[in-house]
């Protein structure tokens, strides 16, 4: 029987598998897919502080950032420079099975090819049974981690209801006339409520993409066709990748023998829909709790609530902060979003956050609430202002 089974070889199952691993515990990670790194529609841009959680070799970085161009609906346009590097873009296929591999060298068994279809907690075990090659198979473990991405179907299962709220980002790669930094479009005939990039990650070719709710591959289409007319982007789409993003944690990501880590707890940043960070911080987590509760053979409830405990501390405030920006950033018509890039332009209150020793490209709670001690900003942003400036009279886990 294996201490710990972890069902998905994303950045955040890997993550968890090598860090109990290494500690000497049994683990298995089950993965439907044939191999690790098949996320195309993860844009794959980290911060400094990610990279310091990386097992060591793990990397897959491709090129770095410390730049970035912002486009208002009606073309305002806001730069951003730091004197050093502050994102690096990631291939997330190499990356991926890095981090597979890793785990594979420090103990973990790694099951290709099984795709989970239930879950059974009994009195003493997990029971996973998954369907690999055609042919049933059953594996035992005294606990699982469920870090299989965002999909209702496993924690409906165990009990834990669903993640409320959620968007879909849509990708393609398209060749370029020499882009050195990332871009950011912002309206509603581009990304109603969020935002397209155009993200460089080697010479001459780029991610392009956007969040949404509704039409996205239509949304798409056009985006593309207006980065051509420029000239920004040389290519025509020849394949596109969508994937599910949530922007909400589950109100509970634990129970007997189960802990919910990564996209599949949403623990994502609401503002970007980046959850590489948030996953591999909250696995690290998840790690340390099982850790101990294997050494004491306890998977209750109340001893795996420490795991939610301590994710807690370092993120619910931050992504209550965020998500209620997301939620009130949706409401905003193109005219106030135009008229926050004046009033940021204007008062050059950009390059001031930039310049703030604390500045960071992984918080951006921290970034937000800054931004609301200048009064000028207050009008513009009208809702959003008011909303996070009460966050914290603000229901969160309510739809």
């Amino acid at each position: 029987m294996f201490d710990t089974a972890i069902i998905g070889a994303g950045p955040s199952g890997s993550q968890c598998a090598y860090l109990l691993a290494r500690q000497g515990h049994k683990v298995a990670v089950l993965e439907k897919k044939p191999t690790a790194g098949t996320k195309q529609s993860c844009t794959g841009i980290i911060g400094k502080e990610c990279r310091g959680l990386l097992p060591p070799g793990v990397d897959g970085i491709t090129a770095e950032f410390n730049s970035a161009s912002f486009f208002s609906p009606s073309g305002i346009i806001l730069h951003v420079e730091k004197p050093t590097p502050q994102a690096s873009f990631i291939d997330r296929k190499r990356f991926d099975n890095q981090m597979a591999l890793a785990a594979q060298e420090a103990g973990a068994e790694y099951i290709f090819d099984a795709a989970t279809e239930t879950i059974e907690i009994t009195g003493r075990k997990v029971i996973i049974g998954a369907s690999k090659n055609g042919n049933s198979i059953s594996i035992e473990a005294k606990s699982v981690v469920v870090a299989s991405g965002f999909n209702p179907k496993f924690t409906r299962m165990l009990g834990l209801g669903q993640i409320e709220y959620s968007a879909t980002g849509w990708q393609t790669e398209v060749d370029t006339n020499g882009m050195l930094e990332a871009e950011v479009y912002f309206g509603k005939n581009v990304a109603p409520g969020f935002f397209a990039w155009l993200v460089p990650f080697s010479p001459g070719r780029a991610k392009l993409g956007l969040l949404s709710r509704n039409g996205g591959a239509a949304l798409l289409q056009t985006f593309w066709s207006d980065m051509y007319s420029r000239g920004k982007v040389t290519s025509p789409i020849t394949e596109t990748y969508h994937g599910a993003v949530p922007l909400k944690p589950l109100a509970k990501t634990y129970n007997d023998r189960v802990l919910v880590v990564g996209d599949a707890a949403g623990q994502v940043k609401p503002t970007t829909g980046g959850g590489i960070y948030y996953g591999l911080l909250c696995s690290t987590i998840a790690a340390a709790c099982l850790h101990e509760a294997i050494a004491r053979d306890d998977f209750s409830s109340k001893m795996l609530k420490k795991y939610q405990d301590e994710w807690h501390k370092k993120l619910y405030a931050e992504l209550k902060v965020t998500y209620l920006a997301r939620r009130a950033f949706q409401k905003l018509s193109d005219k106030q979003i135009d008229n926050i890039f004046e009033t940021v332009s204007s008062k050059s209150i950009h390059e001031e956050l930039l310049s703030e020793e604390d500045f960071s490209f992984d918080w951006h709670g921290k970034l937000i609430l800054k931004a609301l001690k200048y009064p000028s900003l207050w009008n513009p942003l009208g809702l959003l202002a008011y909303q996070i400036r009460h966050f914290h009279k603000q229901p969160y886990y309510s739809p």
